[in-house]
């Protein structure tokens, strides 16, 4: 992942900054492109969309014993 963000900061006129919105898309529209530049069109078993690493990173906490309510906090849920 490292390497993809620093190849899109080195194209790209941004000014130090990591993440430019774009008022014509939205940003996770930029990033799950971003992640997908390389995923043959057709490949749909590989791709992956932004909301899969929020899954992963969520899943890895709980397996890994995160209590259930710190992993909330984290995700930004505010449903209890």
């Amino acid at each position: 992942m490292s390497q993809l963000l620093e190849s899109y900061i080195i194209s790209h006129d941004i000014q130090n900054k990591l993440f430019i919105s774009n008022p014509e898309r939205r940003l996770r529209a930029l990033l799950n492109d971003l992640f997908n530049k390389d995923i043959e069109e057709n490949d749909r078993k590989n791709k992956i969309v932004f909301h899969t690493l929020r899954h992963t990173f969520a899943s890895h906490l709980a397996i890994n014993g995160t209590p259930i309510f710190t992993i909330q906090k984290l995700m930004n849920h505010k449903r209890y």
